[in-house]
């Protein structure tokens, strides 16, 4: 694996959380941020929250994919799970069903030098709503 593409990407992703917790806070609610090894990334009183940021548009796009640990995390938890997905075009989220049926599918990323292959599910883009 390219360990400084590795590194760049956490860095890019703490960054995001930093930038977007106000923004998720006027809708959500004051949220704590769980920290860089937590499954999710952000509690509330009422939910929790997956943030993910995209640099690209997603008009190219008929799914998300949302990885299956973060789907078995949302089960175990009793409070509301959104997932929130930042694209070119805005910022969106869904509020996590549990009885809404994701297709699942084993997939991946090569960008990073090896093929880093995971469990995935499928969120259909027009599930998405604008924040």
């Amino acid at each position: 694996m390219n360990k400084a593409k590795y590194l760049e990407d956490v860095r890019l992703g703490l960054l995001n959380e930093i930038k977007y917790q106000p923004i998720l806070e006027e809708k959500f609610g004051k949220l704590k941020d769980l920290g860089r090894y937590s499954v999710l990334d952000f509690e509330g009183d009422d939910c929790y929250i997956e943030l993910k940021c995209y640099n690209k548009s997603n008009k190219n796009y008929k799914y998300t994919m949302i990885a299956q640990n973060k789907i078995n995390k949302a089960d175990q938890v009793t409070k509301d799970v959104y997932f929130v997905c930042v694209y070119e075009e805005g910022i969106f989220y869904w509020k996590y069903d549990k009885n809404f049926e994701l297709i699942k599918k084993k997939t991946g990323r090569k960008d990073r030098g090896i093929y880093e292959e995971k469990d995935y599910c499928l969120l259909p883009m027009n599930l998405l709503r604008k924040l």
